[in-house]
């Protein structure tokens, strides 16, 4: 793009250059050269200075700065000889420049690129100079002209002077040639003198208002602008102008005038009419805004643009995106820095092309916003021979517009193609003898038989095979329609042309197109399905009321409102005598109030939900008391089907089961109540018989075979009594004897005492034992300890019995629940391991009394209550125990229970109690104590411990003599609250000591 300024017009040089021969110089004059400037290269200042005072002028000069010591001076030399000629000065810094850009700027430069410089630095602010400097030029040019001009008028103003002083007849023939009236008029407002002019327009009686005040005959808001005007001028020893109006005669007329000084007192008015001129101009400024109102109600966007691609005029529009910011500051500028380069570059060639041809040019373009994409129609038209006007019209709805058409277009060609009939235009006289398809979809080969091309051509290929019997049903439905102008619909049958019979159905509406002929636009559908279908209804009706007069009920159609909408009783259900007389009637009219209002609130919820209603109620029917069973069904949004039956049988069966069933549950609470009052009874001599057999095991005069004979008893009544043991736990259970201990407890503490209490048993078989606490779990609860415990070991123990390898876990998390208390929290324990699991069979019957799966019975001895003790333990505490398990692979059993939060931040309640049950005995007097008992005792407590059993563990510390009542007393209440870990410390301690 040239970016040089206009060359002289003398043809002179417009750069000189100032550099060495280098390849920077070499380049930079290439450059210069391909944006339009022509170059002349000099290789040193005194050159060009030399050149200068020849007279070459040059647009500006371009000095490429060096570090030789004579440079400066010879620059500063060239700079006054340029600044003499008004020639700005620039300076480039060479690639040898060491000096400060400050010397330079001193010695005369205008402007000061320091290196490294880019091209487009330069260009701007060498065009910016070279503009300047022809402005100062033009500048210069205008003033010479102005001083001559002046020199001139003031010759010519002493030549008028001396011509007037000459001749005041020749003065007064001058004015009297005036067209203008004038008036000496005083600082005080009093005409002094008065001359008529020429134009007739300014001739009025002014003679007699000389000597009077100019407030005496001109509007008083005239006469003080006239008297204030004349005292500026005076002042200022300026002359003055302002218009005035005045009605002259009924007319405006609009004046100028023009107050001259001619002294310190008076001045000279000029008076010229220029309502002609006025009325031009208020004409002109109609136009303008008659224009201006034109352009602001077109919706478009217009803009002129020259053969240079600059904007000329801008007028924006709301209804167009505009893309400018600032109009007014577009103007004069290229449609590259106003538009994007792909607009801008459309519009330069649309400028070309309408400049080259003379032609409008129409096209269309794309406008992307940030928030849509608008369609725009671009019109180029020819202003003149150097311009082209733009005139850009939004056309965004015009395309969605036709866009919505053409989809729309598509959518009913599509509706019109997958319909199952066809839609038709047909023309017909109103005789009905000339009849012509217009329009036939193409659906019509699938109905008719015909291709649409077929009936276009020949409309009777239809009508013709109408079926004859139909036939004079048809024509005379068509003729009702054409008659009284209304929608035909009718059902015919037609004879296809591979000999099917088909039921056709046509729905058409007639227009009147003019005097002689009808148009009918319609759809055509097949309905022999339909037909058969309803064939197939009649039939299927009738099958329907043969099973409606098998079935044993009642069946009762019913509406919202409650009223029966049909009826139907079968011989069995034979109550209500001539059952029509109750259609229409309401169900309160058969029911009693309060079962007819449950009735409808039943038949509203079946409505509300679509959901089957059931109720079962008393109904007393011939002085007898029956059972009625009402299953409401929703048919359709308004409607229900009741379907009552007679369950009086059924009730009183149901009745003597409930008496056979509570009979049977008070004989099991009988027995549980039975063996929860002999737990004493059964467990004394039991305790004595395993007591004395330990007692003679210790004997020292036993024979082996009595010592294993002895074992076997001991044994055996150990089994025996865990077997009764647990028993008697479920039977207090299920005689409701058992009761929550609540307290608040150390739930952490608890934890680590059962997997303390289980590490020895896993270790003994390789398994690895693990305790898995979330963070959020708190270490106080409240809630029955030794329940949770003894609910926890069952399922420990099981865990490590079933569990040949791998591993066995304990976890506690907490849960959420809305309903929540404040100081309340939902726990999940879960104890899962890698053993032999349960399969899918036996998990339904696990919880049951005395109940094992097959794989446990095939692996270890059990009484099958630890689960459902387990179990009904976490029912107490307010939770269900569940399982999950794959054979072969392990189990996971968990329960959820509520506890509430201690009071205390610690475990001062386990305190409190251990200090209260052990205050009598000090830890160093329970070792004297355990070291007052045998060796063998403490071996097979330590035996008993192992087994974590707590009923193994009390026999242990049964089996003490008497003498030891104190410790046992203090050993059973550390296996009471579980402390198994405790117990076992003791033994131990006792036994390394004796070792």
């Amino acid at each position: 793009m040239n970016t040089a300024p206009e060359a002289c017009s003398d043809g002179s040089i417009e750069v000189l250059l100032v550099a060495a021969a280098t390849s920077e110089c070499q380049q930079l004059a290439a450059l210069l050269s391909q944006h339009g400037y022509r170059i002349d290269v000099q290789s040193r200042c005194g050159q060009v200075q030399a050149q200068l005072a020849c007279g070459q002028i040059p647009v500006a000069v371009l000095v490429i700065t060096t570090s030789e010591p004579d440079f400066l001076a010879d620059f500063t030399a060239l700079s006054q000889a340029a600044e003499a000629g008004h020639i700005p000065l620039l300076c480039l810094a060479g690639s040898t420049e060491t000096r400060p850009e400050v010397d330079y700027l001193a010695a005369g430069a205008v402007d000061y690129l320091p290196a490294p410089w880019s091209a487009a630095e330069l260009l701007a602010r060498l065009t910016a100079r070279c503009a300047c400097a022809q402005r100062m030029r033009q500048l210069q040019a205008e003033n010479t002209q102005l001083r001559q001009g002046s020199q001139a008028r003031d010759r010519h103003h002493a030549e008028m002077v001396n011509a007037l002083s000459d001749s005041e007849s020749h003065y007064r023939a001058l004015v009297e040639a005036l067209p203008d009236l004038l008036i000496r008029m005083d600082v005080n407002g009093i005409y002094l003198d008065a001359i008529p002019g020429r134009d007739t327009r300014m001739q009025r009686p002014i003679a007699e208002k000389i000597g009077g005040n100019v407030c005496e005959f001109l509007p008083a808001a005239v006469a003080e602008q006239q008297i204030a005007t004349v005292r500026t001028a005076i002042a200022r020893d300026e002359i003055q102008v302002f218009e005035q109006q005045l009605t002259i005669s009924g007319e405006t007329r609009y004046e100028e005038v023009n107050v001259v000084p001619c002294s310190q007192t008076e001045a000279l008015l000029v008076v010229r009419d220029i309502t002609e001129r006025q009325q031009a101009a208020l004409a002109l400024q109609r136009s303008e805004a008659r224009q201006r109102a034109i352009l602001q109600a077109i919706p478009d966007l217009m803009f002129c643009v020259d053969k240079l691609g600059r904007c000329s005029d801008y007028v924006a529009s709301e209804a167009v995106v505009n893309l400018v910011d600032d109009p007014a500051a577009a103007i004069g500028r290229p449609l590259t820095e106003l538009l994007p380069a792909d607009l801008a570059a459309r519009h330069r060639q649309a400028v070309q092309q309408v400049l080259a041809t003379g032609e409008v040019l129409a096209y269309e373009q794309s406008i992307r916003t940030e928030q849509e994409c608008r369609d725009e129609e671009v019109r180029v038209v020819l202003s003149s021979p150097d311009e082209a006007l733009f005139v850009v019209r939004d056309i965004t709805e015009r395309k969605q517009a036709e866009e919505a058409l053409r989809r729309s277009e598509a959518r009913l060609r599509a509706i019109a193609t997958s319909l199952p009939g066809v839609i038709y235009t047909l023309i017909s006289s109103l005789d009905g003898s000339h009849l012509v398809f217009e329009y036939m979809s193409e659906g019509c080969r699938d109905l008719y038989g015909f291709e649409a091309e077929e009936l276009l051509t020949d409309a009777r290929l239809l009508f013709d095979r109408i079926h004859p019997d139909d036939r004079v049903a048809y024509d005379q439905q068509v003729a009702i329609a054409k008659s009284q102008m209304i929608p035909f619909s009718h059902e015919w049958r037609y004879l296809a042309p591979s000999g099917e019979i088909r039921w056709l159905l046509a729905n058409a509406r007639p227009e009147r197109l003019n005097e002689d002929k009808i148009v009918w636009t319609g759809v055509a559908l097949d309905v022999t399905a339909r037909k058969q279908v309803e064939a197939d209804l009649q039939a299927s009706e009738a099958t329907n009321q043969a099973m409606l007069r098998a079935i044993p009920d009642l069946l009762i159609r019913i509406g919202r409102d409650g009223r029966r909408l049909a009826l139907f009783s079968s011989p069995e259900m034979q109550v209500l005598g001539d059952a029509d007389r109750y259609i229409g009637e309401p169900i309160s009219s058969l029911l009693p109030p309060p079962l007819a209002q449950r009735r409808l609130q039943a038949i509203h919820a079946a409505l509300t939900t679509g959901e089957l209603q059931t109720d079962e109620y008393e109904i007393e029917i011939g002085g007898e008391p029956h059972y009625e069973e009402a299953r409401i069904a929703p048919v359709n949004t308004d409607e229900v089907l009741v379907m009552v039956r007679d369950i009086t049988e059924r009730h009183r069966q149901a009745a003597e089961l409930q008496a056979a069933k509570e009979a049977a549950e008070a004989a099991s609470r009988a027995k549980s109540a039975f063996l929860a009052n002999m737990s004493h009874e059964l467990r004394t001599p039991l305790n004595a018989i395993i007591g004395f057999s330990q007692v003679l095991a210790d004997s020292e005069n036993l024979t082996v075979g009595q010592r294993e004979d002895l074992a076997i008893i001991q044994r055996g009544g150990e089994h025996l009594l865990s077997l009764i043991n647990d028993i008697l736990d479920l039977s207090k259970i299920e005689a409701d004897r058992v009761s929550l201990n609540y307290a608040d407890f150390d739930l952490h503490q608890l934890l680590e005492e059962l997997r303390a209490m289980f590490q020895l048993r896993a270790q003994q078989k390789h398994l690895h034992l693990s305790l898995h606490r979330a963070l959020d779990v708190p270490r106080q609860v409240r809630s029955d300890r030794r329940k949770l415990s003894q609910v926890l070991i069952n399922l420990l123990n099981n865990a490590i019995k079933f569990t040949e390898r791998g591993q066995v876990v304990l976890t506690v998390e907490s849960l959420f629940e809305p309903d929540l208390e404040v100081n309340q929290m939902l726990l999940l324990f879960g104890v899962s391991d890698t053993g032999i699991g349960i399969a899918p069979a036996d998990l339904s019957a696990l919880f049951n009394p005395f109940t094992q799966a097959q794989t446990g019975r095939r692996n270890v001895e059990g009484t099958g209550l630890g689960l459902a003790i387990s179990r009904r333990y976490v029912q107490l505490l307010g939770g269900e125990i569940e399982v999950t398990s794959q054979l072969g692979q392990g189990s996971t059993f968990q329960f959820e229970i509520r506890v509430e939060l201690a009071v205390t931040e610690t475990s001062d309640s386990e305190q409190a109690r251990e200090t209260t049950t052990s205050s009598a005995i000090a830890p160093s007097d329970l070792l004297t104590l355990m070291a007052a008992t045998s060796l063998a005792w403490r071996v097979a407590a330590t035996q008993a411990v192992l087994t974590l059993d707590g009923t193994s563990i009390n026999q242990a510390i049964a089996q003490l003599p008497a003498e030891h009542a104190e410790l046992a007393a203090r050993l059973r209440q550390y296996a009471d609250d579980f402390r198994y870990d405790t117990l076992l410390e003791l033994l131990q301690a006792e036994i390394n000591q004796m070792q």
